[in-house]
């Protein structure tokens, strides 16, 4: 489900309701052609400016991160056809109670019935265009499926589900949510984080979960696992990535963010420890990765104490992590030795 489309359609139907009506009944029922200074049509050019607007902010505009030109065609034609519906029944509407003016009785009646009119177009409408939305996704999802390549190797056939008795790393669910929520609202998880994390192209925690499976896993460019303490199994404390895999060249990269309660040592050592085991043991990865900015010392043991290192030439190195200037980093490595 578009979850919130309800509210997004009953929200974007009232603002129709409100600029037609208020603008039909402006033309309508005034007799100057001009109001405040204002002249009628540029009164009207302004409603559908401002309903244009509308729809642009209050509907998931590029949310599934659907960026190609065509479909943001697509989403400017069906503004437009809304808009074209909208203003064609606004016209009419100002016809008819210019017409009936002169008559009393039935005044009242007839403008009631024009309003639920408008009101009922703007909400089919409103349905049109984010039917079209969710056709989009579903297409999304389809292409994602279509471009994994049965003969490629594959590195992620199954979520894992692993502990140490104190810290669990399984896959997220709906449960969820408000944790997630939680933690993509907190400054300090993300302090010494990039930018284009996946959670962070999203607007809430729903949408991240909704579609993290197929965006991540099923096209395997990145495993996103929740971090839970074993003493509340149900409370996502934070994420663990692995991405940059490259099973040919038995190498991937790790990353972590965690709840401001939960950012000590040992749950990130602990989590580290969970992922290193896990890519060595079970998918035969010989070399793992970390990135961390250089001012996030909290940081350094939870790998340090995992046997990562940094080497000469990867100290204090710049990389592009999203942000208006280049990163400073230090380049953490893992080497697994032997068979």
């Amino acid at each position: 489900k578009l979850r919130g489309g309800k509210i997004y359609m009953a929200i974007t139907a009232w603002l129709t309701f409100c600029l037609v009506n208020v603008t039909a009944g402006f033309e309508a029922t005034v007799k100057s052609t001009t109001i405040l200074g204002i002249d009628g049509d540029v009164f009207l050019g302004a409603s559908i400016t401002v309903f244009m607007l509308s729809f642009f902010m209050l509907t998931p505009f590029n949310r599934y991160r659907i960026s190609s030109k065509r479909w943001i065609i697509a989403r400017m034609i069906a503004c437009a056809l809304v808009l074209i519906q909208t203003s064609v029944v606004a016209a009419v509407a100002q016809q008819a109670l210019t017409n009936i003016a002169v008559f009393e009785g039935g005044f009242a009646t007839l403008s009631t019935n024009l309003q639920y009119a408008l009101m009922l177009v703007a909400v089919i409408a409103t349905y049109a265009v984010l039917a079209i939305d969710r056709i989009a996704v579903r297409r999304a999802r389809r292409e994602a499926e279509n471009a994994v390549e049965p003969e490629m190797p594959q590195l992620f056939d199954a979520y894992p589900h692993l502990s140490d008795g104190t810290v669990t790393l399984r896959r997220m669910t709906l449960d969820d949510e408000t944790a997630l929520q939680s933690l993509m609202d907190s400054a300090s998880a993300y302090e010494y984080a990039p930018v284009p994390l996946y959670e962070r192209a999203y607007p809430d925690a729903r949408s991240v979960l909704e579609n993290m499976h197929v965006e991540c896993f099923m096209t395997h460019k990145a495993l996103l696992l929740g971090i839970y303490l074993n003493g509340e199994p149900q409370k996502l404390i934070g994420i663990v990535e692995v991405f940059n895999n490259e099973k040919i060249k038995s190498k991937a990269s790790i990353g972590w963010r965690l709840i401001e309660p939960a950012q000590n040592a040992d749950a990130a050592v602990r989590t580290v420890a969970l992922m290193k085991d896990y890519l060595v043991n079970e998918l035969g990865i010989r070399v793992i990765t970390s990135h961390l900015m250089v001012g996030n010392t909290a940081a350094i043991p939870a790998l340090v104490d995992n046997g990562f290192f940094v080497q000469e030439a990867d100290a204090h190195v710049l990389e592009d992590w999203g942000f208006s200037e280049p990163t400073l980093v230090d380049k953490y490595v893992f080497v697994a030795y032997g068979s």
